[in-house]
């Protein structure tokens, strides 16, 4: 790989280091869910990038069906993520039951961010207006 490759390589990886950084909090457990959607971020971006998966690491292969497994992995480990920190978050609102609009706001904009996470904010919008419905309904 060229050199130019490697180094839009790193600034891809500190890109999503940065800002995935706030959300990699919680036990072992979340930390390793966390550590698979970082992986999962950073493979995309890579691939978008036309740049070499090795990036990551010169033991990743640049092989579709790795690449795809750990995309698949990174997003199941994306979405068990949100959904505990909704269970969480629901059970700390719906704990305090007068559910203003604001706090619904509040919730709707958080889980927004979540889902954005680093990357897709179409996937953000739609999780955030199904949660919404739900908590309308």
């Amino acid at each position: 790989a060229n050199h130019s490759n490697i180094s839009n390589g790193s600034a891809i990886i500190a890109m999503v280091d940065a800002c995935l950084q706030n959300h990699i909090t919680g036990d072992q457990k979340e930390q390793s869910l966390w550590d698979l959607v970082r992986t999962a971020e950073i493979l995309s971006k890579l691939m978008a990038a036309n740049i070499s998966v090795k990036a990551l690491g010169s033991d990743w292969p640049d092989d579709t069906g790795v690449i795809e497994a750990a995309m698949v992995a990174g997003r199941d480990a994306a979405e068990a993520l949100v959904k505990k920190e909704f269970e969480a978050e629901t059970e700390r609102i719906l704990g305090s039951a007068n559910l203003t609009q604001e706090a619904i706001d509040h919730f709707t904009e958080k889980l927004a961010k979540m889902a954005e996470m680093c990357g897709d904010s179409s996937e953000a919008e739609r999780v955030a207006e199904d949660e919404a419905s739900i908590m309308h309904s």
